[in-house]
């Protein structure tokens, strides 16, 4: 499903997306592959990671009236209580122009998650960011946990 309609926001067009078949995926594994979350991620891992997952895309139409994906989000859903948010990405000349609050938005209104009762996230530095959309520090840390695989799995062999 696209919500082929934009809103204007500053100088931008923003036009978000739900559909995978939009998505630039040399654009988005560009970013990915080199963000501090999973810096060397394998293309083939990100492919099935974006093929298994709920996509948001920001796309906007440039200078030369050229339309171009500016930003992304991929969310991991059983459809119905629980959503991880991640790979969260606006790329820089297009920050602080109301793309991710876009994105956000419509990752609230992703028509297969509406009714999520518990949204998850994990950012190192956009607190502030997700704060103004109601996410807020674990009400109870002490009762979650991690397993980290192997890096062999998921990273570019350097």
């Amino acid at each position: 499903m696209s919500n082929a309609v934009g809103e204007a926001m500053g100088q931008l067009n923003i036009r978000i997306s739900y559909e995978h078949s939009e998505i630039d995926f040399e654009v988005v594994y560009s970013f990915l592959s080199t963000a501090y979350w999973c810096a060397g991620i394998r293309r083939e891992v990100l492919e099935r990671a974006i093929a298994g997952s709920l996509v948001v895309g920001a796309f906007v139409t440039n200078e030369a009236g050229n339309e171009e994906q500016v930003g992304f989000i991929r969310i991991i859903s059983d459809g119905a209580t629980f959503a991880y948010m991640c790979d969260v990405f606006v790329l820089e000349p297009y920050r602080g122009q109301g793309v991710s609050r876009r994105m956000l938005a419509a990752a609230d209104a992703h028509p297969e998650i509406t009714s999520t009762r518990r949204w998850m996230l994990a950012t190192l530095d956009a607190h502030k960011v997700y704060e103004k959309t109601g996410f807020t520090p674990l009400a109870s840390p002490v009762r979650w946990m991690e397993r980290i695989s192997d890096r062999a799995l998921w990273h570019t062999p350097e």
